[in-house]
């Protein structure tokens, strides 16, 4: 973070950008430059990067500031609707999307999880998709398999616990838009 402080720790630099604009570069050790950009006035609250990771793309983060993270824009369309936690036998945990949106949502290959830096832990599976202004629910027995499927998860309904939903392709890359909830104890 360029902050000019340093004393709070190794993501801290011992400088700050201008907030009306300036140009930053990344260079090797001998000077020569590995990548620059030029940037205009900031607004607060708002941050800046590329999108996704590593494109030429510069785009604005609204309340999303991610140093030392992936940058991620919301979701639009798609929102955890539901998330059950206090489940005792017959019942398990579940996750409901609601699908916003007058078309249908191909959800192939999207992934739910309950941490923003292991995104990867339930695969939703190909050809699954969300009816115009609709539901679909995912149950524990899904994104946390008892024959153990690999990363898996499970919610807390003691301490709270988070869910996110984030878009990917085939090949398991994310596109870098996702929609989360925190919620409290059952």
């Amino acid at each position: 973070m360029a902050d000019g402080q340093p004393t709070n720790g190794a993501n801290h630099a011992d400088f700050q950008l201008n907030k009306d604009g300036e140009s930053i570069g990344i260079f090797t050790a001998r000077g020569g430059l590995i990548d620059a950009i030029r940037f205009a006035g900031q607004q607060k609250g708002v941050s800046e990067g590329r999108f996704p990771d590593g494109s030429t793309n510069i785009t604005r983060f609204p309340d999303t500031a991610t140093p030392g993270a992936r940058n991620l824009l919301p979701l639009a369309g798609v929102v955890i609707n539901e998330v059950l936690t206090q489940s005792d036998v017959p019942f398990e945990d579940a996750i409901e999307l609601r699908n916003l949106t007058a078309g249908a949502v191909d959800l192939s290959y999207w992934y739910l999880s309950d941490s923003q830096k292991e995104p990867r832990k339930f695969r939703i599976p190909n050809g699954t998709f969300l009816a115009p202004g609709g539901f679909l629910v995912f149950y524990e027995n899904q994104f946390n398999p008892i024959t153990g499927g690999n990363p898996s998860f499970a919610l807390s309904s003691v301490h709270g616990d988070s869910v996110f939903l984030f878009t990917g392709d085939a090949a398991g890359n994310l596109s870098g838009f996702r929609t989360g909830v925190k919620f409290g104890p059952a």
